[in-house]
């Protein structure tokens, strides 16, 4: 066990973890080392260092361009030169397996990998993302990822966005002005909330590793017939 002293702590989604303090790396990588164990196959140094040569290459061309400012050319530019000349070589540990652990998704993977209809998805994306669960990027580089931490995500809130909880349609109902069972439902719909309003989506997902290996699992290729 590391000392104190020589790690840090780091939260995603499903919780706390600790990471080495000298190693760059974020929540995702360091759960997806104590999880998982696919192969020992890592990037050749050369392509790290080469992808931090290209950065730093096109640091320099959108500095000149004027389309990125003095103080963020030259940070991301001393960073790109490090990586070039090798100081941080030992801070890319994953097997070359290990590909998509990241926080953000899209819409098509979830799709793809779930099995649901797009339309749907979209819908519920749109839903979520107005209530503020969700943060939806468009573009080229967009995606789908949390909008607050998940202890702030209570699911009874999740529920009243999300849900009409009208249990019956009472309006075309003949003996609705003397209905005693609407009364009773409605009661039975606020305990339901109260008892959700207990949880957070925190305290469905941390220490979850079942839940965290069904969601990072590749879905099965489809192997097409001759």
């Amino acid at each position: 066990m590391a000392e104190p002293s020589s790690i840090r702590t780091e939260h995603d989604a499903f919780g706390p973890v600790e990471i080495p303090a000298d190693r760059y790396w974020g929540a995702q990588t360091q759960r997806a080392l104590d999880v998982f164990e696919i192969g020992e196959e890592r990037f050749p140094t050369c392509l790290v260092r080469a992808s931090g040569l290209q950065k730093l290459a096109a640091a320099r061309a959108n500095r000149r361009l004027g389309v990125l400012e003095l103080p963020l050319a030259e940070a991301i530019e001393a960073a790109a030169q490090e990586v070039w000349e090798g100081r941080f070589d030992g801070h890319f540990p994953l097997p070359v397996w290990q590909t998509g652990s990241g926080t953000q998704t899209n819409i098509t993977e979830v799709t793809d990998t779930y099995g649901v209809s797009r339309n749907h998805m979209v819908k519920i994306i749109n839903q979520l993302s107005r209530a503020g669960f969700v943060a939806a990027t468009r573009g080229k580089n967009g995606g789908i990822r949390l909008g607050m931490d998940p202890e702030k995500i209570v699911i009874g809130d999740v529920v009243r966005k999300m849900e009409p909880l009208q249990l019956v349609n009472c309006k075309e109902c003949a003996i609705n002005p003397a209905c005693r069972l609407r009364s009773a439902l409605n009661n039975a719909v606020q305990l339901f909330l109260q008892e959700l309003d207990k949880y957070t989506l925190a305290d469905l997902v941390q220490n979850n590793d079942s839940l965290y290996h069904i969601l990072l699992s590749e879905p099965p290729v489809a192997i097409p017939h001759k």
